[in-house]
């Protein structure tokens, strides 16, 4: 009897991926989270409906990120390569919406792209109620490997944000812009204007182990409460224009602390 040829064998076993690729994307998606979704308080997902390949679900919480409403939708192509490839769209409390896709190659490496954000951080997406303001974010890359932040590309524009506890400050109009730079995670630069309790720039350069290092100019305004001025006063004397030069270093907390439960989401019994 002939063997198949290679061509043949190589075929027959694209063929039956492509079945097996099919018959995932078609399953009941909210089968799928009841089988497979994690067993965790932080995790909760209610009004599941379609398929893996198109569903839809909500009110949702992962960790402290609140969801009203989401809708996703996989792209087949690259899991024959070993990659998922998920576009959503998502609204969450505080009338925020968000849209992006999300490439997972395994638990411990995954990226966000092409983000598009707008939310209230009060009730949106991480739901602090002690921060008020409207939040501009968009992400061209947010890159996790192995717990740590590997990659990081965006911007970030606020009017105004108000910090209600433990103490009360006002920052506006602020802008972040973050970008990758040459062995390093991302460096950031901040600007934060004269609407605010103090005006000034910061650059933060994030690098790999999770350390960061700062440098800023930050200068009090007239009306600033005056816990600010003393706690700069402590970093040594303004230079003639007013403004404190701060320098520090250090390492950032793990990820995963910062997705720590903050609130129960609407909609959703703790």
């Amino acid at each position: 009897m002939r063997r198949p040829s290679k061509s043949v064998l190589r075929l027959g076993a694209l063929a039956l991926v492509v079945y097996l690729i099919a018959l995932v994307a078609d399953f009941p998606a909210a089968v799928a989270f009841h089988l497979f979704g994690p067993s965790s308080p932080d995790f909760r997902v209610q009004g599941v409906s379609g398929t893996l390949w198109n569903g839809r679900a909500g009110p949702a919480r992962i960790g402290a990120i609140a969801i009203q409403h989401l809708d996703w939708s996989v792209n087949p192509w690259p899991l024959l390569v070993g990659t998922l490839e998920v576009q959503f769209k998502m609204t969450t409390p505080g009338a925020g919406s968000e849209q992006g896709t999300l490439w997972f190659t395994s638990l411990n490496h995954f990226r966000l792209e092409h983000v598009v954000a707008t939310f209230d951080p009060a009730a949106g997406v991480t739901s602090f109620p002690e921060l008020s303001g409207r939040i501009r974010l968009r992400i061209h890359t947010l890159e996790i490997r192995h717990g740590s932040l590997f990659r990081l590309a965006g911007q970030l524009g606020a009017r105004r944000i108000t910090l209600q506890s433990p103490i009360r400050l006002q920052v506006g109009p602020l802008s972040i812009q973050a970008h990758p730079a040459a062995r390093e995670v991302s460096v950031i630069h901040l600007t934060a204007g004269s609407a605010g309790d103090f005006a000034g720039t910061a650059t933060i350069t994030l690098t790999h182990k999770q350390g960061y290092r700062l440098v800023a100019l930050i200068k009090p305004e007239p009306n600033a409460p005056a816990f600010l001025e003393r706690l700069l006063a402590g970093t040594g004397q303004p230079d003639p224009q007013g403004f404190y030069h701060l320098q520090m270093k250090g390492v950032l907390p793990p990820l995963s602390s910062l997705l720590t439960t903050r609130s129960s989401a609407p909609g959703i019994p703790p």
